[in-house]
């Protein structure tokens, strides 16, 4: 096809008129072409959907170290690591006080280990970078004193 002496193959002129019927999807009133473009090329879906927001919830793996029984949760990222070590001590029948909490970042094995999830309990959860899969340990914390 030649237009205003400039030559357009068929690959060309398709992605021309999908980005046509892209742009204009959106608009209330449409040129006449159109829906004959869409006609013939049917909906075309947007090329990327992206999304900068930061996320919100992740879901992670509780295990319980004694009996390493462990089922999924949801964690909201603006709770406080006491508000979490609260509602997961309700879920196990303790007092929050009798456990501590240990962040395992799956992605990160290999380096880093067990990191400790307790301190301090008004810190926000998202300011321990945790992500989709990671590991949330719960230790019960020993019942021991010393006599000096």
């Amino acid at each position: 096809m030649i237009i205003d002496s400039f030559l357009f193959d068929f690959k060309v002129q398709n992605n021309h008129n999908r980005f046509f019927l892209r742009f204009y999807r959106t608009y209330s009133t449409k040129p006449p072409i159109y829906s004959e473009l869409e006609k013939k090329h049917g909906y075309v879906p947007d090329l990327v959907n992206i999304s900068l927001a930061p996320p919100t919830h992740v879901e992670v793996k509780v295990i319980i170290e004694e009996t390493n029984f462990s089922f999924p949760c949801r964690l909201v990222l603006k709770e406080s690591v006491g508000e979490l070590k609260n509602k997961l001590a309700k879920k196990i029948d303790l007092q929050p006080s009798q456990i501590s909490l240990l962040l395992y970042d799956v992605a990160a094995k290999r380096h880093y280990g067990k990191q400790d999830f307790n301190i301090p309990p008004t810190r926000p959860i998202y300011s321990y970078n945790v992500h989709d899969g990671d590991e949330i340990y719960i230790r019960k914390k020993s019942s021991f004193f010393f006599f000096f």
